[in-house]
């Protein structure tokens, strides 16, 4: 129960020092759907087999990373694990669209591949 003189302290918003303590202005974070609730809600219901896939998962790659990859297979209406755990051995192998180790496959493309060489004649500009 409150005393009168912290009902007073609290109305006029007013905070003291008591043993050590100062309140601190309340902090809004946003927090993420955990991986189990996330799954469920988009793709289906978590097994206890999916669970350990899952467990396994949040081992072998950050959080983040498996909450974007089911983002992604729901965007390309792929609603399987297989799909998301496929994305993310991706990700692991030629890293993220956003992080620098990605592939660029545009640097790779060879305009040319296939107008040199043996069947260079099915391939020839019209």
């Amino acid at each position: 129960m409150a005393t009168h003189q912290t009902q007073q302290i609290a109305r006029e918003g007013q905070f003291e020092i008591v043993d050590g303590y100062a309140p601190e202005p309340a902090r809004l974070t946003l927090e993420r759907p955990d991986v189990f609730g996330l799954y469920e809600q988009n793709i289906g219901m978590v097994t206890p087999i999916l669970a350990d896939r899952l467990t396994e998962a949040l081992q072998s790659y950050p959080e983040e990373w498996i909450q974007d990859a089911i983002a992604e297979s729901v965007a390309y209406n792929r609603r399987s694990w297989r799909y998301i755990q496929r994305i993310l051995e991706n990700w692991s192998t030629e890293g993220r669209a956003d992080e620098t180790n990605r592939r660029d496959h545009e640097k790779h493309l060879d305009s040319e591949k296939y107008l040199r060489g043996k069947y260079a004649a099915l391939f020839r500009k019209r």
